[in-house]
């Protein structure tokens, strides 16, 4: 939903922690993520989160590297490319040998991306860059903030080799526009996200800055870049329409069943059908007619949703305005000691509501389930269980295309080390 209020195309998303990689489809996006694999501890975690109509345009699914890397490329006009990196690089606190290893896996991905392809790089860098125009002419612009440190140091020399700037430094606004994290201890805010591209590319960018009003409940600032992208248009697929689904539910009813009868024995028996048709003739007339008639009697079933989380109750979307509001009463007043606490009763109230409403589901859920299994009704309990289940997850590319992929990242990695 905040993605939405945005109106957010592509979303770079770290520290998903998912296993493997797959995908899910949710609302309005369609997320891609990749990961370790499943019984590995997860503390990384990278991913794509993709509006729904920009999904069928891709030629290729998201490509998942490593659980801090992964790349998408989408197709733009007149048969051009962007390639989308989303990276979460090591903490500062990570040692050396760890922070060597992600960049030089990055720097072989940033290899692999064609010359001729427009360049996004996103996501968290654990890393300040300070605002050392310079000495760092090509890479940073003249308006950004605070000091550099050791992993600034090391994405500046990335960005330096792959002829790279940060967008970020490039439009003169408010630090509390620019900044993304806040320090526990210290409280001071610090510019640790980046949205990066190639300097013959930036004239693309029209603005990079922070939407302090997202409250996604993450200790991060979403960080929004306006770019003049142009899509390819999208294919339309040919051949038929597949029929629409029917409210077969209903047939559980004896009425509903007799009346369709009746029904279709009306229909069947007002069936014309021209002399000398074919068999295949006969056969599409009456498909249209059983179908129409099934339609008109049954409609189209009603979609229920599937998860403890309603768009539409009231009481959830007044109680998430209360809590918007709140937080916007903090970024307003410089956090006082009356509006913090007033944002912590809004999220309190609305993480009670939550509950309710995912106990309510859970107590619902079983007593369809049991009914079903009473009913000795086996469609009506496994649908009930893949409901509980969750959405379907879809894997991103094959087990063997992923070794292959990271087999060609070693062996790209293994001279450089040597050097």
């Amino acid at each position: 939903m905040e993605l939405a209020k945005y109106r957010i195309d592509i979303a770079a998303l770290c520290e998903t922690r998912f296993p493997e990689s797959g995908s899910l489809n949710d609302l309005d996006y369609t997320f891609f993520w990749s990961g370790k694999p499943d019984g590995e501890k997860r503390e990384a975690g990278v991913g794509f989160a993709i509006r729904k109509d920009i999904v069928p345009r891709l030629t290729e699914t998201p490509l998942p590297i490593s659980d801090r890397i992964m790349t998408m490329r989408l197709p733009l006009a007149n048969d051009n490319y962007a390639t989308f990196i989303s990276v979460y690089a090591p903490t500062l606190t990570n040692t050396d040998e760890k922070k060597e290893a992600f960049y030089n896996q990055l720097a072989c991905t940033l290899r692999q991306v064609p010359h001729t392809d427009k360049l996004i790089l996103m996501g968290d860098f654990n890393a300040r860059i300070g605002s050392d125009y310079d000495k760092w002419p090509l890479v940073l612009g003249k308006h950004g903030i605070g000091k550099c440190n050791s992993n600034g140091e090391l994405l500046l020399s990335l960005c330096s080799e792959f002829e790279l700037t940060v967008t970020n430094t490039m439009f003169k606004q408010r630090d509390e526009r620019k900044t993304t994290w806040m320090h526990p201890r210290s409280k001071h805010w610090h510019m640790i996200d980046f949205i990066i591209t190639r300097c013959r590319e930036k004239m693309d960018f029209h603005s990079t800055r922070v939407m302090r009003g997202a409250n996604c409940w993450t200790d991060h600032q979403m960080l929004r870049s306006k770019v003049a992208f142009c899509l390819r248009e999208k294919y339309s697929k040919q051949g038929s329409k597949k029929p629409s689904k029917l409210n077969i539910a209903k047939l559980n009813a004896i009425d509903h069943r007799e009346s369709l009868a009746r029904d279709m024995n009306d229909a069947i028996d007002k069936l014309d059908v021209e002399e000398g048709s074919s068999v295949d003739q006969e056969w599409t007339a009456l498909q249209q007619v059983v179908f129409n008639t099934t339609k008109t009697s049954l409609g189209k079933p009603n979609r229920r949703h599937q998860d403890w989380f309603d768009p539409d109750d009231q009481k959830l979307l007044q109680l998430l305005n209360n809590r918007d509001q709140a937080h916007q009463k903090v970024l307003q007043s410089r956090s006082t000691r009356s509006t913090v606490a007033a944002y912590k009763v809004a999220c309190r109230q609305l993480q009670q509501h939550t509950h309710s409403l995912k106990t309510a589901w859970w107590d619902r859920k079983a007593e369809e389930l049991q009914g079903a299994a009473d009913r000795n009704d086996m469609k009506g309990f496994y649908s009930g269980l893949k409901e509980i289940w969750g959405p379907q997850k879809k894997r991103t590319c094959t087990t063997e295309v992923s070794r292959r992929a990271g087999d060609f990242l070693r062996q790209q990695e293994s001279p450089r080390k040597m050097e």
